[in-house]
This record gives structure tokens, C-alpha cells and sequence, in this order.
């Protein structure tokens, strides 16, 4: 989400300030751009985030003491428990979603930040991640199959 306004006197826009629409929120994880043509006219530019670019601030470590160089064998459920459990302290909108349900698999992880710990344990799951409003599920990300689109190509279709 990019605002861009202008302004006759100058407003600071903190860092991680948020603006919500759509019941989804958007952080501003970068300075604003400001310019400034004289002391009465002010542009500004504005980047807002969608909720999984936080996730690329934050480091994944073992939540028992620490580490960020470790393995865990364990189920789906239990890999997207420990990225929850790294990113609420930050922020009480993270929450576990749907999950798929497969066999204990081995992740060994390397100082990855909590977004690429998401797609390794998706990769190696062999499934696909998606985040709604702060929840995370862990699953096929399909809409509509009982209902698909129809679709045509051709001149005037």
C-alpha cells in the first residue's frame, strides 16, 4: 500500500505506524520520502506492508534456548507453533491457522529469519503458507474447486 499526499507543514510518520483497511493492517517498515519544495509544501511517500513483510524483520530461533543454528524434528503443526511462538512476543496478532497433518520430517535451521523459516517448513512439507489478518495456516492454498471459473479463449471471449 503506497500513500502519497501533500502537505502545507511538515508531520513526522514513525516507523511501524499502521494503517488498517479491509480488516487487514499495513506497517510502514521504512522512513517515509520526503519532499520539499519550499517551508509550505510538503509531498510525501509512503510504503505500507502487508502483514508477511514483518516476518522478514525477525530472526527464528529455538524458542527453549535461543539458537538460531538448530534441528527439529517434528510435525507441521509443531514448526508453525515455534514460528508463532517467535513472532507473538513481538506482536499479539500472530495466531496458528489451519495446518496440514503429516509425519515427524527433520528442518535443520540456519540463522533464517522468520519469513524464510515459513518457506522452508512449507518446502519441505511440500505444501504452501498464507497469512490472513496475522493468522498463519500451513496448507494448499485453494479457493473456489468445488466452484471453478469458467474460462475461454478465443476472438471475443
Amino acid at each position: 500500500m503506497q500513500l502519497e499526499f501533500a502537505l502545507a507543514t511538515h508531520v513526522e510518520l514513525p516507523l511501524r505506524s499502521y494503517i488498517i483497511i479491509d480488516d487487514e493492517r499495513y506497517t510502514l517498515l521504512e522512513a517515509a520520502k520526503i519532499e520539499s519544495e519550499h517551508s509550505r509544501s510538503y509531498a510525501y511517500t509512503a510504503r505500507y506492508e502487508a502483514p508477511q513483510a514483518l516476518l522478514k524483520l525477525y530472526r527464528f530461533r529455538n524458542t527453549v534456548d535461543g539458537r538460531q543454528k538448530f534441528p527439529l524434528t517434528a510435525k507441521p503443526a509443531e514448526h508453525l507453533q515455534m514460528l508463532i511462538d517467535n513472532l507473538a512476543p513481538r506482536d499479539a496478532m500472530w495466531q496458528m491457522g489451519d495446518c496440514i497433518d503429516a509425519p515427524e520430517k527433520v528442518i535443520s535451521y540456519d540463522y533464517l529469519t522468520c519469513y524464510d523459516a515459513l518457506d522452508l517448513i512449507a518446502a519441505t512439507f511440500d505444501t504452501e503458507w498464507e497469512i490472513v489478518g496475522g493468522v498463519i495456516s500451513l496448507h494448499k492454498v485453494e479457493y473456489y474447486r468445488n466452484e471453478p471459473f469458467a474460462l475461454a479463449y478465443g476472438k471475443d471471449k
